[in-house]
């Protein structure tokens, strides 16, 4: 078993800190409140929410400065540092935020490997699935606008509507 192993976030060192297993905790601290009173937050454990896309998140709180960050995030900038690259989840699970499994990837690394998680993503540009119809949509972008090139039982099909459409 890994043994868990806690780390600063940078920019919120002796607040919060992240593990290697995608926990994160805030940490003891004095805290002054309205007309001067000092209270003592206790070291604990935050709770992620869930955002609806399914990523884990946590607000983070620097000196009433509050913001909103991705626990994959956080547990990226705290053992591997910053980076402008995309956090990828190597086994496509969203929740699992454990340090194995993430690793910095360009975004056309991250979304080639996120298509591949996803039983009706297509690998044509221009072509999605539709769960309404069951069928595969053409679509193309044409001065900023999407045009509906219409719905096909294959995917093959609707590639070709999307190739076909670059004759005209």
């Amino acid at each position: 078993m890994q043994k868990e192993i806690w780390k600063d976030i940078p920019m919120y060192e002796g607040l919060y800190q992240a593990s290697n297993m995608g926990a994160i905790k805030s940490l003891e601290r004095k805290i002054v409140r309205g007309r001067g009173g000092v209270q003592i937050a206790k070291e604990r454990i935050l709770k992620h929410s869930v955002k609806r896309s399914g990523y884990h998140g946590i607000t983070l709180n620097n000196n009433k400065c509050l913001k909103y960050m991705s626990v994959h995030r956080a547990v990226m900038l705290a053992f591997r540092g910053e980076s402008k690259l995309h956090v990828d989840h190597l086994n496509g699970i969203k929740s699992d935020n454990r340090l194995e499994n993430l690793e910095y990837v360009t975004p056309k690394e991250n979304t080639a490997r996120y298509r591949k998680t996803q039983t009706h993503s297509s690998i044509y540009a221009g072509v999605s699935w539709d769960s309404n119809s069951n069928k595969w949509y053409a679509y193309k972008h044409i001065t900023g606008k999407r045009k509906f090139l219409g719905r096909h039982s294959s995917e093959h099909d609707a590639a070709l509507a999307v190739a076909m459409s670059n004759w005209f």
